[in-house]
C-alpha cells in the first residue's frame, strides 16, 4: 500500500484548488462513472455523491464494511481523488478510517491508500501525481477505484459520505474547455 497524504480544503479553498487544476489541463470525470454502492437508505443514493451540493449524502443501511465503488468506462490516469466530509453534521456517521482501492480490472482490488481522518470538516485531496505509470504518465492507471469504510466516528454503524470528486488529465471524452 502506498501513502499519499491527504490535503484538506475549506470548501472555498477547494473551488480555488479545482479552479487551478483545471485551468491546468485537468477535468473532473465524475459523472461520467457508474458509481455502485454496498447499501443505501433512500432517498440518500450514489447520486447525491456526485450532485454538487454539500447538504445532500450517500447514506450506507448496513453493517460494515461500506464500499463505494466507482467504473470507468475505460482506463484512466486518476490524478486527484477529493472526499467531502462533515463531522458538525454526521457525528458517528462520518467514516474515520477508509481503504482506498483501485484496480485495472474488477477482480484484481489492491489497496492504494488508507485515509485516516479525525472530525474532519472539508474537502481531503488525496494527490495522485506522485506516482508515475510505466508509460510516463502521472497518476495511477485504473479501471476500477473502491472505497472501503471499516470504522466511523463514535462507532458508528452507517455512514454518511457527502461529496466526491475524481480528476485526471484532460481525455477524449472531454470537450475541449473540461466541460462535462
Amino acid at each position: 500500500m502506498s501513502s499519499f497524504e491527504p490535503i484538506e480544503f475549506s470548501p472555498g479553498d477547494f473551488k480555488r484548488f479545482t479552479d487551478r487544476i483545471k485551468q491546468s489541463g485537468y477535468v473532473d470525470i465524475s459523472k461520467e462513472c457508474v458509481w455502485l454502492t454496498s447499501s443505501s437508505k433512500p432517498p440518500h443514493n450514489a447520486y447525491n455523491l456526485i450532485d454538487n451540493d454539500l447538504n445532500s449524502y450517500w447514506q450506507s443501511d448496513a453493517e460494515q464494511p461500506h464500499m463505494v465503488t466507482i467504473s470507468f468506462p475505460s482506463s484512466v490516469v486518476l490524478s486527484h481523488i477529493c472526499i467531502f466530509f462533515d463531522y458538525s453534521q454526521d457525528t458517528n456517521y462520518t467514516p474515520e478510517v477508509m481503504t482506498i482501492r483501485s484496480a485495472l480490472g474488477p477482480y484484481l482490488l489492491a489497496d492504494l491508500t488508507q485515509l485516516v481522518v479525525s472530525e474532519p470538516h472539508g474537502w481531503y485531496v488525496i494527490d495522485l501525481k506522485g506516482h508515475t505509470e510505466l508509460d510516463g504518465a502521472s497518476g495511477v492507471r485504473m479501471r476500477y477505484l473502491q472505497m472501503l469504510i471499516t470504522e466511523n466516528h463514535q462507532g458508528g454503524k452507517d455512514s454518511h459520505l457527502r461529496q466526491i470528486r475524481l480528476f485526471t488529465r484532460h481525455h477524449r471524452g472531454h470537450a475541449q474547455d473540461g466541460g462535462l
